[in-house]
């Protein structure tokens, strides 16, 4: 009976992990067709990819709590990490079409998802019991990332009267929690995983986060902002040479040139 039950659960884990995948797959569509210009195709592809990350969600859901009460821990660890990753798709799907959702009159609740996604998916890392893993740090990294992008739109957008914008207003610390996030990925990355790869990849999110604090800020400490971001993104690039990582290698490259060309 025990062997059952685990064998079942092993089966909705990787029902749930095709499911994560297929809402990749739509949601990559989504966005092509988006740039071809046909909308109502990519909408088609931005309700497919919800759904299918719901469906991963709600496919680990009952596994995560028998697995808790027969103790396989292996099992609790792999629900937790399908949980975090649908809700984050979720979070950065609707965040990636924002606009376009508002422009197109779909942005009755669009604002409202993000602002409940926002706050699920920070309570889902807060969880004590998910694993340090490369899949869960590099989803933080994420999260901060998609934090990023929210504090830069609600900035740029605050003159927009589209719901979507305006629900973004009432989402509050977007950049405080972004550096939280990040240093807590830098740390896991390090000295848990002893992984440059995951590591160089939070440490650059952070050298663009100092880059965005930097030009939204007016005040005295501007140019440390400037210092901070250059700093971080030369050890960014160091950390991604020893990951023999070429590809964010030279994203971190192109922010330094970035910084160094505005200054």
């Amino acid at each position: 009976l025990f062997g059952q039950a685990t064998s079942n659960a092993d089966d909705q884990i990787l029902l749930a992990k095709l499911e994560l995948e297929l809402g990749n797959v739509r949601q990559a569509s989504a966005i092509r067709n988006r740039d071809l210009g046909k909308w109502a195709l990519s909408r088609e592809h931005i309700s497919a990819a919800l759904q299918s990350y719901e469906f991963a969600i709600k496919d680990v859901q009952d596994t995560l709590s028998e697995s808790t009460n027969s103790g396989k821990e292996h099992i609790n660890s792999e629900t937790k990490t399908i949980q975090l990753q649908g809700r984050l798709n979720q979070l950065s799907l609707r965040t990636t079409f924002a606009m376009e959702l508002a422009e197109n009159n779909y942005a009755s609740n669009n604002g409202h998802q993000i602002r409940e996604l926002v706050e699920k998916v920070k309570l889902l890392l807060a969880d004590p019991e998910l694993p340090i893993s490369r899949k869960t740090v590099d989803a933080r990294t994420h999260y901060a990332e998609i934090l990023m992008t929210l504090a830069k739109f609600k900035s740029e957008q605050h003159h927009n009267n589209h719901d979507s914008v305006t629900q973004l207003f009432k989402v509050e610390n977007l950049q405080e929690d972004s550096f939280e996030n990040l240093a807590i990925s830098i740390k896991q990355a390090h000295e848990e995983l002893k992984n440059f790869r995951a590591e160089a990849n939070a440490v650059g999110r952070l050298g663009e986060l100092y880059i965005d604090v930097w030009e939204s800020t007016t005040t005295d400490d501007q140019q440390q902002y400037a210092q901070y971001a250059y700093k971080t993104l030369e050890q960014a690039i160091a950390l991604s040479t020893l990951a023999r990582a070429p590809d964010i290698r030279y994203r971190w490259h192109y922010q330094l040139g970035h910084l160094l060309e505005r200054q």
